[in-house]
């Protein structure tokens, strides 16, 4: 049986093309949306100061108008939450700075203490919960869970 080289030319592209569109949506579902470089270099330029907000505002949640880029500290739970204007920009979910004093992140009902991916979530399925640890204590989490 003889097969034509154009035969063989356009299977070579569609398996190529399959192979690239399955990379890209690898790295579609592991990366978070926001720099995760640049947030660990903001954390690492301002630590003192949010740990600072952190023993300021003991046990609430306090609006703080943009004070070196974070818009409100919430701090009623064990895990420290950072809010900042980008925070809100995902449809049905968000992104966090969080500081977890014991190294371990609990939130949305799970418990992170390293990089992590969970997919699959909400009613159609294509929810994520993408967690990053920035440094010891430092997490980044960004989730989108439709409803």
């Amino acid at each position: 049986m003889h097969i034509s080289r154009k035969r063989i030319v356009v299977v070579f592209i569609v398996v190529l093309f399959l192979v690239a569109a399955c990379c890209a949506s690898v790295l579609l579902f592991v990366r978070p949306s926001k720099d995760v470089i640049s947030l660990t270099k903001y954390v690492n330029e301002h630590e003192s100061e949010l740990i600072y907000l952190v023993r300021k505002y003991p046990n609430q949640y306090k609006a703080l108008n943009n004070y070196i880029g974070v818009e409100a500290v919430d701090t009623r739970d064990e895990d420290i939450c950072f809010i900042f204007s980008w925070s809100f920009n995902i449809p049905e979910g968000g992104s966090f700075l969080y500081y977890a004093d014991d190294g371990i992140l609990e939130t949305l009902g799970f418990s992170f203490v390293a990089d992590t991916s969970i997919d699959g979530l909400g009613l159609r399925g294509d929810g994520y919960i993408k967690c990053v640890m920035l440094k010891q204590n430092w997490f980044f989490i960004e989730y989108n869970i439709p409803t």
